[in-house]
């Protein structure tokens, strides 16, 4: 037998209990007595299936003359679009790192022997930092030289300035500033289309308004992003 129950003034329902209690009288067993539950207001309630799993939903109650029905939807209220939006960009920054973690950089640009190069986006932060300071202290030598391409490359590669870097999984060792200035060209080249595909998803992401809409968005990378 379904369950018997009342809409209360606060919106939720209130099922028929086993003992009844009133002013005048209590009678036990009452959520036995079906023709008497019927009698004293009491409509069977009945649950939709919930069609929604994977999704964030919304739990409301409808009623007409015969039943009380407790239905589900799908909450795509702004709230909860940005909420699941933030948690999709986050995933997919976590998937970037993975991607580019387990994706080292194949270069010989350290003395024409192939080693790999760590491509983290902190891996390039650093990189990028590190040719920054030897640039700053090259800085004052530079000021008064009228130099081209070629000359200024060979000026910096034989500065009396440490300039260290190392491939992966490897120790330390001096560079010249020629190589790293290569490899730091080829990481940005080999990033890029990784790159590129991160921020277009994020801007799918942040284009949805359903969680129907998010819920197909593929924030994983593949090999094919790979040159």
């Amino acid at each position: 037998m379904a369950l018997l129950g009342k809409i209360g003034k606060d919106g939720n329902i209130s099922y028929a209990p086993a003992v009844y209690r009133s002013e005048h009288n209590v009678i036990h067993n009452f959520d036995k007595d079906y023709q008497l539950m019927i009698d004293m207001g009491y409509k069977p309630v009945i649950e939709d299936d919930n069609n929604t799993t994977g999704y964030k939903t919304i739990r409301y109650i409808e009623e007409n003359n015969n039943n009380i029905y407790i239905r589900y939807k799908i909450d795509n209220s702004d709230t909860i679009i940005k909420e699941i939006q933030t948690e999709k960009i986050a995933q997919l920054k976590i998937n970037l790192a993975n991607f580019l973690t387990s994706h080292p950089l194949a270069s010989t640009a350290k003395g024409g022997v192939e080693s790999l190069y760590t491509v983290t986006l902190e891996k390039q932060n650093q990189l990028a930092s590190v040719m920054l300071d030897y640039i700053s202290k090259a800085l004052p030598n530079l000021l008064n030289l009228s130099l081209d391409d070629q000359s200024l490359m060979d000026y910096m590669d034989n500065l009396n300035i440490p300039l260290i870097w190392n491939s992966k999984g490897d120790v330390s060792e001096d560079w010249k500033y020629s190589e790293l200035y290569q490899l730091k060209n080829e990481i940005n080249e080999y990033v890029a289309p990784i790159i590129e595909h991160q921020r277009n998803i994020e801007k799918e992401i942040l284009s949805c308004s359903t969680q129907e809409e998010l819920k197909l968005i593929d924030v994983s990378f593949s090999e094919d992003l790979i040159k």
